[in-house]
Parts: structure tokens; sequence; C-alpha cells
């Protein structure tokens, strides 16, 4: 009989796990979005917009048949010749070598370099994860919050 109080109990706090593993799930979204806001921020307050030249474009497998590309580009900061890589996504062909285009990099940092067009924008991505994260988590707290309401899952003796 103690074999089956012990598995019964065990079984009987699953859905309390789960409950915390969808909150856990929230919360990842939910930094994952405040991570991609606090970069879009940081841009907005601390980048300075210059021209720039399209040196090439790099290509990152990404797994699965997918590809990301970003725009290498060089730019005058305080009268010194940088270049790196963009750290937004650009489309295969967006650009091509030798474009001028307006790129904002940060003044604290000016290795970091974006695209004038997505630099210090929240994205619809960034939105989305965090609302998804919200809803997530909340949807995970409520249902903890209802089986801690319930005396024979809490207790264990389901």
């Amino acid at each position: 009989m103690a074999t089956t109080r012990a598995s019964s109990a065990a079984h009987a706090n699953r859905p309390q796990v789960w409950a915390i593993l969808v909150m856990v799930l929230g919360l990842l979204l939910i930094g994952r979005g405040a991570w991609d806001m606090a970069q879009a921020i940081t841009f907005a307050t601390g980048g300075v917009t210059t021209e720039g030249r399209v040196t090439g474009v790099t290509s990152v497998n990404q797994g699965r048949g997918r590809v990301a590309y970003y725009a290498r580009v060089r730019y005058a900061v305080e009268g010194k010749s940088m270049a790196a890589t963009t750290e937004d996504r650009v489309e295969r062909d967006q650009y091509k070598i030798g474009d001028v285009i307006r790129l904002s990099y940060l003044s604290s940092d000016p290795a970091r370099v974006r695209t004038a067009d997505t630099a210090g924008k929240i994205g619809f991505f960034a939105w989305l994860i965090l609302g998804l994260g919200l809803a997530i988590g909340g949807g995970g707290l409520y249902w903890l919050l209802r089986m801690r309401r319930r005396p024979d899952v809490a207790v264990g003796t389901r």
C-alpha cells in the first residue's frame, strides 16, 4: 500500500510541475521580449546616425535550411574608419557591394551598428514574444493558483 500512496502522491503533483514549467516558459519569453525592447531603446537613446558603405553580406546558417543575412559595412566614427557587421538581419539581395546606406551605431560602442531604419524601433517580434510570455506565464500562474485552492490536489491525496 505504501507504494500506491507514493505513486499517487507523485501523480497528484504532476499538474503542479506542469504549471510551474508553463510559468517558466512564460518568464523566458518575457525576458526575451524585454531584451529585444531594451536593445531597441539603447539604440534609440544612444545611437548616432551616419552613412556607411556596404562591403558585403554575411550569411549565417541557422539550421533546418534557414539562412540569415547580415550586411558588412564600413563607416566613419569621429574621422576613424570602422568596419562591422550589422546586428539586424537584411534580405539576401537587399544591398549590393558599394551601396551607401544610413546606419546607426552606439556612441558608447561604435562597433555595434544597425541599419538606421530599424535601429531604435521596437519590432513586431519583440511585442509578440512579450505578449506570448505574458499570456503563457499568466496562464501558468492562474493554473497553479487554481490547483492550490483545491485541497485534494495541493495535499497530494487525489
